[in-house]
This record gives C-alpha cells, structure tokens and sequence, in this order.
C-alpha cells in the first residue's frame, strides 16, 4: 500500500489531521524509517509493514515533530512478554485477527498497556500504582479498523469490523 494510502487510513481511524500524519511522516523519511519516494510519483513504491508500524507508532506516540524519531524507536524496542513492541504491533496489524480492547500509550513513565485476546501485557515501564500517567488511549476498535482496511476491505467493512470490535470487548457499539 502506498504511503499516502496508509497515512489516510491511520489519520482517519485515529483522528488526527491528515496534515499531522504528513509532517511526522516526513520525520520518519527524512530519518531513513520510512522511504522517500523516489523517481515516478505517480507510480510510488508501496510500504514495506515494518514503514508501516512505524507510520502508526509515530502518531500514537507523537509528542512533537522534534520527539518523532526518538518515540518510535523508543517504544518500538519496549519489550513485553511477546517481546519488541513493533512485533506486536506488526502482528495486530497484518497477522491473524485478534480482540484488541486497548492499547494505553504511556510517556511518563514510558511504557504501553494493552489487552489482546484477553491477555493483558505490559512493555516497558509498568503503570504506577497511585496517581496518575501521561498516557494516550487508542481503541482497539481503531485498531482493528486499521488492520482490516490495511489488508483490504473498504471503509464500510472496516467500520463493520470496528463494530464487531467493540462487541467482543465490551464496548459500546456506536461511538
């Protein structure tokens, strides 16, 4: 898929400006994660999944366009109990489906909670215990939109998956 394609799907699903996604993107080329097209525009290369977990994890880490390169290479490396971060993530996005309830992005102090299937797993830094987290929530109902249009489905069906998402975990049906 190509890189405008993908930065339309996570800007989309996860509600940030599609301006926004561009200019962490380009952070991410310029930095050799994400290629830079080169030659014919009209005919773009596509992303390779590894450009495209980092695509995602610069927005849901995103704390600046100075911070870019650093959060994603930060908490890609984040290891849990099914290892680097970014496997994970990569594994969510274009393995086998899975029931994804959330994924809490924390920067202070940094690590990532999350449930899949079930399983709650921590990467990184566990949750204190009292007070609160510098933390951002993604749902996994974004996530599972993401995936299903990552490997094709239209926005209609991706937006039937997210629904069935939040059946599965729990959540409300309609947001």
């Amino acid at each position: 898929m190509r890189k405008s394609q993908v930065a339309d799907i996570v800007a989309r699903r996860l509600g940030v400006a599609p301006s926004r996604v561009a200019n962490l993107t380009a952070r991410l080329a310029d930095a050799g994660l994400v290629g830079k097209t080169e030659g014919s525009r009209r005919f773009p290369p596509d992303l390779a999944e590894h450009e495209v977990v980092a695509m995602v994890l610069a927005v849901i880490t995103d704390t600046g366009l100075g911070d870019v390169v650093r959060n994603v290479e930060f908490f890609a490396a984040l290891r849990g109990p099914a290892g680097r971060f970014d496997a994970v993530l990569a594994d969510l996005l274009f393995g086998p489906p899975g029931t994804v309830r959330h994924v809490i992005i924390r920067h202070k102090p940094p690590g990532v909670s999350m449930v899949v299937d079930g399983d709650h797993s921590e990467f990184g830094v566990p949750a204190p215990d009292v007070g609160s987290a510098d933390a951002r929530v993604i749902s996994g109902a974004a996530i599972a939109a993401i995936a299903a249009e990552l490997r094709g489905l239209s926005v209609g069906q991706a937006d039937a998956v997210a629904a069935a998402s939040r059946i599965i975990s729990g959540g409300p049906v309609w947001t």
